[in-house]
């Protein structure tokens, strides 16, 4: 999918499961990737690496803001 001729990726969870090679990896082609990457993580190191821009939902309140 990082090879193809997409302009944006969604991706679940992404790095779960995988070892510390193969999750370098993908960051390396997140970080190289020209379009746009919305992900959702628990993987705080990995959002940290990664985020150029974070957003914060509240399912309860219905919001959706901006985090940095």
């Amino acid at each position: 999918m990082f090879l193809g001729t997409y302009n944006i990726l969604l991706l679940d969870e992404q790095s779960n499961f995988l070892d510390i090679h193969t999750l370098e990896v993908l960051e390396h082609f997140m970080l190289a990737y020209k379009g746009t990457i919305i992900f959702v993580t628990h993987d705080q190191t990995f959002m940290e690496r990664i985020v150029e821009m974070k957003f914060d939902i509240d399912p309860v309140k219905r919001i959706i803001k901006p985090d940095m």
